[in-house]
């Protein structure tokens, strides 16, 4: 009865309407950075109608998601009623909640596919991306790279005919912010004058923030003597269900000197990424983005974690030096410096991302395909 009464109330602005109604899924702050510059763009269409739904419940810091509805303002809906109405199209940047089945659907992913996989199973190409009937859910599959549509072709073929290769929205949004390097570094009270080096790190038992992170907060003040410190740990780090062992906040409290920035958001960590000289990671999405930048990496190898043949944190590693431990970590970070080579920085980013700087027309022209409308930019 409940769900009947929901379906007939959301139903009921959609009769009159000749606009397409189109959903966004940001159930965390992250998705919410990888969806907004679509949300934005589609807004500017009078024929276009564009919605978030931010979970349920939502994933967000209180404050975060109050200052996002605060500074944004982005038309939402609740899931309780959305996952009821008839929508022209649903952008996922995750596998989230389903919707109804008649729905067109696209995932435009939420980042850089590293190619980890979870006991065999990549998560952008596995059981996740598929119904109870073993239906591929999506109507398209927004992929960052030929080279990612290859290894598609090779190991997911039955995917291989969604894949639309796009390049990246975020990718071309940190190339235009490289010349602002000396201002972000100022406005995040950094000596402009030092080199930094940024740490990032996923989440997870075989990440660097959960193996390293204890050990890592008691090594920056040494670091700090000769660099500055940017520190970008995914958000799931600070939920004691993901991370139990280790109070990230405490941690970061204790840490709190001169010249050493911690990330409020990963979404803000994209920008944080023009700031580093060096970035000392793991298999995060965020490192592949930093290839795009020519700049040294040191890479946390894990032996615990399983890759994808040809997956794309394989061929960073290829470019980067890498470490088991963080023993050395200044040693080690000097190693990174020494020994960079450009050239193989270059040849790993060429697989990152195609059409720089073209993104958007890139998405625009599969999404509008998608919604039967001439694109906007045509008008």
């Amino acid at each position: 009865m409940i769900r009947e009464l929901l379906r007939d109330i959301a139903s009921k602005p959609w009769k009159k309407s000749r606009k397409r109604n189109v959903l966004l899924l940001a159930s965390n702050e992250i998705m919410f950075g990888y969806t907004y510059p679509i949300y934005e763009r589609l807004q500017k269409d009078k024929r276009i109608r564009p919605w978030f739904c931010f979970g349920s419940p939502p994933r967000y810091e209180k404050e975060n998601l109050s200052e996002i509805k605060r500074e944004h303002r982005p038309r939402s809906i609740p899931y309780e009623i959305a996952r009821y109405l008839k929508w022209d199209l649903v952008l996922y940047p995750v596998h989230s909640r389903p919707f109804r089945r008649g729905c067109r659907k696209i995932y435009v992913g939420h980042g850089l596919r590293s190619g980890k996989s979870s006991n065999g199973e990549v998560f952008k190409y596995g059981r996740h991306a598929r119904d109870r009937d073993n239906r591929i859910i999506y109507d398209k599959i927004l992929a960052a790279s030929r080279y990612e549509e290859e290894l598609v072709r090779r190991n997911y073929p039955d995917f291989s005919p969604k894949i639309r290769v796009v390049g990246s929205l975020l990718a071309d949004s940190l190339l235009a912010m490289v010349p602002q390097k000396k201002i972000f570094l100022e406005n995040l009270g950094l000596d402009a004058g030092r080199e930094t080096v940024m740490v990032a790190s996923t989440w997870g038992p075989q990440s660097f923030a959960q193996t390293l992170g204890v050990e890592f907060m008691s090594k920056v003040p040494i670091l700090l003597q000769k660099y500055n410190v940017i520190l970008s740990v995914h958000q799931c780090n600070f939920r004691h269900k993901c991370s139990p062992d280790i109070d990230w906040r405490a941690l970061i409290d204790k840490t709190r000197c001169a010249n050493f920035y911690v990330s409020k958001s990963n979404a803000e960590s994209i920008r944080l990424l023009t700031c580093a000289d060096i970035l000392v990671t793991d298999h995060t999405s965020l490192s592949l983005y930093y290839l795009l930048l020519g700049r040294p990496i040191v890479f946390y190898r894990n032996s615990s974690v399983e890759y994808e043949p040809g997956a794309l944190t394989l061929e960073l590693q290829k470019a980067a030096h890498t470490i088991s431990g963080i023993e050395n970590i200044q040693a080690d970070i000097e190693q990174g410096f020494h020994r960079f080579d450009a050239q193989k920085v270059q040849a790993a980013a060429a697989k990152v991302c195609d059409f720089p700087g073209r993104a958007w027309e890139r998405y625009e022209e599969e999404i509008y395909e998608t919604l039967s409308l001439e694109r906007y930019s045509r008008i």
